[in-house]
């Protein structure tokens, strides 16, 4: 079994709360709002670091150790001193930058399978 750590922030409560609320506003997919409704703390954890993983800089926050990442249509607040994840918004009004400043489309879809999907092709290689 793959072992690694898959995140670098910790979300806060407010966080987990606000997230599962949030995403199931915006999600579209049926599937996909089951599965965020029933995960557990690690999974949205995942979750969060894997939009993190591709976000880009947005602007410094409020205070001195917050910055504020965009990920497509999202703003996510993040504390670097203390390496948490305070909260994520929606954000209609701001233009969403190019799709190739998140990364890659076959990278991002790759760390997708890896990270959420066990039986997919490349998990199962990575395993063999």
């Amino acid at each position: 079994m793959l072992k690694y750590e898959y995140g670098y922030y910790h979300p806060t409560h407010h966080l987990i709360k606000r997230y599962r609320q949030r995403m199931r506003k915006h999600v579209e997919s049926k599937y996909l709002k089951k599965v965020l409704k029933s995960s557990n703390v690690q999974e949205l954890a995942r979750r969060i670091n894997y939009m993190l993983l591709f976000s880009i800089h947005g602007r410094p926050g409020d205070k001195p150790d917050t910055e504020v990442r965009y990920y497509f249509g999202w703003n996510i607040v993040i504390n670097n001193k203390t390496k948490e994840v305070i909260t994520l918004y929606h954000h209609d009004r701001r233009k969403i930058p190019p799709v190739f400043m998140f990364g890659h489309r076959k990278l991002r879809n790759l760390i997708y399978d890896i990270m959420f999907r066990p039986n997919s092709k490349v998990t199962q290689a990575l395993l063999a």
